[in-house]
């Protein structure tokens, strides 16, 4: 863009011939004073070369760069004595002066490099307001792909998590404070009220808040020093806990994992692994409940023997 390479900016032989005017001048400056075939001189030709270019994206690359070291004042200095070296003063004073001449002529260079850049800003507008408007977009299309998938596993995502949190919670955890406070009504007329039209924006924004910010909005409460102190203070509730009877443990409660359930399901439905969990669990209370419902049928059997 500094190098005004981008054909679409108005402008560009204007600016390209006063860059070239003033590199010239420039150069005439080292050549009076001396420098003429000096690397100072050889970088303002290169430098010119590419100004003068007609098409400058096919320039060689040492003439783009020594055209960018311009822009940025990376200048070489003068290699040569510019006087006949009998004082230093003057030799000092000497430098000085063509530093400003070359400083002045190559300022006009860089304002010729601001003007493309705000041209460039000016034509591009409506392409920045575009990519903004498909930017803000995004979002919505991250919701559209995780409600889908959460269609396609027949789970809602991240169901594993949340009824760990869920459990942790009724325990004395601390978490899912607003959860636990909030009643959902289930009297007549909620479902209706809660898929009308009206309610649409309602449940896309909490839904929004469910499958895409939410892990932003876990990682801010896990900083937040009130949501620390609470799970501080329920982990020393929880260690504070002490078990009647000296007898130690009375009971054991086994834990059972569904690992190779949990497997099976996976393969035999295509779910994600946290989805997996959630069917597998599903499946065994399912298998829990018909067997407590055979068993009550058998206890009723045999009452009526």
């Amino acid at each position: 863009m500094h190098g005004d390479e981008c054909k679409a900016l108005d402008g560009r032989a204007d600016r390209a011939k006063f860059a070239a005017e003033h590199l010239h001048a420039a150069m005439e400056a080292v050549a009076s004073a001396g420098g003429r075939s000096s690397a100072l001189w050889v970088q303002l030709l290169q430098a010119r070369a590419y100004a003068t270019a007609q098409d400058r994206a096919a320039a060689p690359e040492e003439h783009w760069l020594q055209y960018q070291r311009v822009l940025g004042s990376d200048v070489e200095g003068p290699d040569w004595a510019l006087t006949d070296g009998t004082s230093a003063r003057e030799e000092q004073l000497a430098r000085e002066e063509l530093a400003e001449e070359v400083a002045l002529q190559l300022g006009c260079v860089d304002r010729c490099a601001d003007k493309a850049r705000l041209e460039w800003i000016r034509k591009s507008e409506g392409t920045v307001a575009w990519r903004e408007q498909l930017e803000q977009g995004r979002h919505f299309l991250r919701l559209c792909m995780r409600a889908w998938r959460e269609v396609a596993d027949g789970v809602r995502a991240r169901a594993a998590k949340w009824e760990q949190r869920w459990r942790g919670a009724e325990a004395g955890s601390g978490d899912c404070v607003l959860a636990r406070r909030l009643a959902v009504g289930d009297g007549e007329g909620a479902a209706p009220r809660w898929h009308a039209a009206e309610a649409w924006a309602v449940r896309v924004m909490l839904t929004w808040m469910r499958l895409v910010r939410a892990s932003a909005v876990m990682a801010a409460r896990r900083r937040s020093p009130v949501w620390q102190e609470v799970q501080q203070r329920a982990r020393e509730e929880a260690a504070s806990v002490r078990f009647a009877g000296s007898e130690g443990y009375r009971h054991v409660v086994g834990q059972r994992f569904t690992w190779r359930e949990e497997e099976e399901e996976a393969r035999a439905t295509g779910a994600t692994s946290g989805a997996a969990v959630i069917l597998a669990r599903r499946r065994e209370r399912e298998d829990e409940e018909e067997e407590e419902e055979r068993r009550g049928r058998e206890r009723t059997q045999v009452l009526f023997v």
